[in-house]
């Protein structure tokens, strides 16, 4: 995971609908209250607003075309998620369902990211566990609570993912905080199943790249071998160029690209 920039905003007439959608749910929720809580009723969501093609656009853009959780280019391809489950909600997998979800934030542009159809609806689904799941916002008439709320997965926006998440190789780990693996970090690894086979299998052809340029531009600057001739010069020209973009925001796996560089074992 890197940190997503969401500095342009979906446009006015796409926002009036956004509002106008999340009152007519919050009107729902305050008119029968009980039914929504108990999942007698059970709010239906418009996907053409948050799944419009704008926002779908916007995200895409954002992102560089990336899963918001595992950096896997998904593109057009990729789910519209909330960061904060929208119909119904769980601390974890073996736990109750709660409803409502977060449900007047099912338009929220901070709580719309792209996702990866297996981070989104194979991994994480409803989860979203809280460090204190007794304080839980509810409904939409609970603001304290909400900002009060301590996910226990990252914030793709409001965090920095990589202050929590570092790689060894193609495998992720929970980086120390204050003495100790992020918490944050430990628990994002297993809600999108960041070390799932699949994702380590690509993760580690990307650094085979990597570190099949590192050793050739080493071997340069230690004057084990010499350059030549002009395919050679190429080579080492590609081999520096992707040193270069690797770590980029725009590249999938950028983030362990960048561990792999910075580790004194390369």
């Amino acid at each position: 995971m890197i940190r997503i920039n969401k500095s342009v905003e979906p446009d006015t007439k796409w926002r009036r609908r956004a509002r106008a959608a999340t009152k007519r749910l919050c009107d729902r929720f305050t008119a029968d209250s009980q039914a929504y809580v108990s999942g007698t009723r059970h709010f239906e969501f418009d996907g053409r607003i948050y799944g419009d093609a704008s926002i779908k656009a916007l995200l895409r853009s954002a992102q560089y075309d990336k899963c918001c959780y595992c950096e896997m280019v998904v593109g057009a391809s990729g789910d519209v998620e909330h960061f904060r489950p929208k119909g119904d909600v769980r601390q974890d997998t073996d736990e109750t369902v709660l409803t409502p979800g977060y449900y007047w934030l099912a338009y929220d542009w901070l709580n719309l990211f792209l996702s990866c159809s297996t981070c989104n609806q194979r991994h994480k689904k409803s989860l979203f566990p809280l460090a204190y799941p007794q304080v839980r916002a509810r409904s939409h008439d609970d603001g304290e609570l909400l900002s009060n709320e301590q996910p226990l997965i990252i914030h793709p926006c409001l965090d920095d993912p990589e202050e929590h998440i570092g790689f060894r190789a193609e495998i992720a780990f929970p980086r120390p905080v204050n003495g100790h693996g992020s918490v944050r970090g430990e628990q994002s690894i297993r809600v999108f199943d960041l070390n799932r086979p699949d994702l380590r299998s690509q993760r580690r052809r990307t650094l085979e790249r990597t570190y099949a340029c590192l050793a050739l531009v080493k071997a340069v600057e230690r004057g084990d071998i010499e350059i030549r001739t002009a395919e050679g010069k190429k080579l080492l020209e590609d081999a520096i160029r992707h040193l270069s973009i690797c770590v980029g925001e725009n590249e999938q796996f950028a983030s362990m690209s960048r561990c792999a560089l910075k580790s004194e074992s390369f």
